[in-house]
């Protein structure tokens, strides 16, 4: 049976989308729908502070929307996930956020915090829907 959805797999996440059998982001008739991001750079080697994973989080991001033919400024909303100290990391996301999702109006936000994420040592996953610009294609 054929998917209703297209897979959105930047050559930079071949591997790692093959080796844990998901899809980076998909796109669903006029929205894109963008797995959750943790904070690795691309070498996957994954900081330790929550800052740098933020600016990882959301190069990677722009990366898998510019895949799709979108840009940031087509984001219309985001989940974060946080391990740790919830209120300054949501200070410091809001900082990081702000030099990437351009001006109002801005995607909606829910920010979590949890116990752990799925990789050791990560403090931050992002995860968002955006508008997709441009006609439906069917998926391949």
């Amino acid at each position: 049976m054929q998917k209703r959805f297209t897979a959105i797999v930047p050559t930079s996440m071949e591997a790692l989308s093959k080796h844990f059998q998901f899809s980076p982001a998909v796109r669903v008739g006029s929205h894109i729908l963008v797995s959750g991001i943790i904070g690795v750079d691309p070498q996957g080697r994954l900081p330790a502070d929550f800052r740098r994973q933020a600016e990882n989080v959301l190069a990677t991001l722009e990366a898998i929307v510019s895949e799709a033919g979108a840009t940031m400024d087509d984001v219309v909303s985001l989940n974060s996930y946080h391990v740790g100290d919830l209120q300054s990391q949501l200070a410091q996301l809001a900082e990081v956020k702000a030099g990437r999702l351009g001006a109002p109006p801005y995607p909606i936000w829910t920010g979590v915090g949890v116990a752990q994420l799925a990789m050791p040592g990560a403090l931050l996953e992002v995860s968002a829907v955006v508008q997709a610009r441009g006609p439906v294609s069917a998926p391949p």
